[in-house]
C-alpha cells in the first residue's frame, strides 16, 4: 500500500500514512515460498553436481590433458582444453558432452530439459561433433554438413557413442558419485584436484 489513505468512519472521513504491516498468513506464505526457493535451488546444485562430474569423470578415463570443473547457479561447467587432431580426439569430446546427461539418468533416473533444450545444449553440441565425425572417417561424404545427406548416420552413431560412453560411466559409477560429492563441497575443482581426487579413489 502506497501513499495516504482515506477511511469513512460513520459519516466523516479520515486520512493519514499506512501503517506498514503484514498479517500472520503472509508470513507464513512467504516464509514457504522462501524455504520452497532454497530447495529447487538445492536440487538444482546437486543435479549441476552431478551433471558436470559426468563430463569430468569421462575427461578424465579418455585421458584429456587438462580440464576445470566447476557447478555454480549461473553457468555449471566444466573446462576442457585439448588438440582436436583427429577422428578419435572427436569422438572423445562426443563421449564427454554425452557423460553429464549420461550421469543424471544414472544418478536420478533421467536428465534434465538443459541436456538439450538450446544451441549450446550438451547435445546440440554433440550433433555438429557428429558431423564433423562422419566427415574426417569417411573420404566420400560430403564436406557440405548438411542434416539431410547426413542424419541416418548421425542417428546411428549418436546411439552407439550413447551407449560406449553409458558403458563406461556404469562401470566407474563410484567415480561420479564421489567427484559430485566432492563438487557440493567445494564448487570449484581444478585440473590437478580432480585428477588426484579420482586417482586416490581408483587406487592409482
Amino acid at each position: 500500500l502506497l501513499g495516504t489513505y482515506e477511511i469513512l468512519i460513520g459519516n466523516r472521513w479520515f486520512s493519514g500514512q499506512p501503517i506498514a504491516f503484514e498479517s500472520s498468513y503472509g508470513k507464513a506464505a512467504r516464509a514457504n515460498l522462501i524455504e520452497q526457493s532454497s530447495s529447487i535451488a538445492e536440487y538444482n546444485r546437486k543435479v549441476s553436481a552431478v551433471h558436470e562430474a559426468g563430463h569430468a569423470v569421462m575427461a578424465y578415463l579418455e585421458e584429456i590433458e587438462h580440464f576445470d570443473v566447476m557447478i555454480s547457479y549461473i553457468e555449471p561447467k566444466v573446462v576442457t582444453v585439448q588438440k582436436l587432431q583427429d577422428a578419435e580426439d572427436v569422438k572423445r569430446k562426443i563421449l564427454i558432452k554425452y557423460a553429464g546427461a549420461i550421469a543424471e539418468d544414472m544418478l536420478f533416473g533421467y536428465f534434465h530439459a538443459g541436456c538439450f533444450t538450446g544451441v549450446e545444449s550438451d547435445f546440440s553440441q554433440a550433433t555438429e561433433w557428429l558431423k564433423g565425425y562422419i566427415v574426417m572417417t569417411d573420404s566420400d561424404a560430403s564436406k557440405s554438413l548438411l542434416n539431410e545427406e547426413l542424419s541416418e548416420r548421425i542417428i546411428y552413431l549418436s546411439k552407439e557413442f550413447w551407449k560406449e560412453a553409458t558403458d563406461i560411466l556404469t562401470e566407474n559409477r563410484t567415480l561420479v558419485e564421489k567427484l559430485s560429492e566432492e563438487l557440493l563441497k567445494k564448487d570449484v575443482l581444478k585440473n590437478e584436484e580432480v585428477k588426484a581426487f579420482l586417482d586416490e579413489i581408483k587406487g592409482n
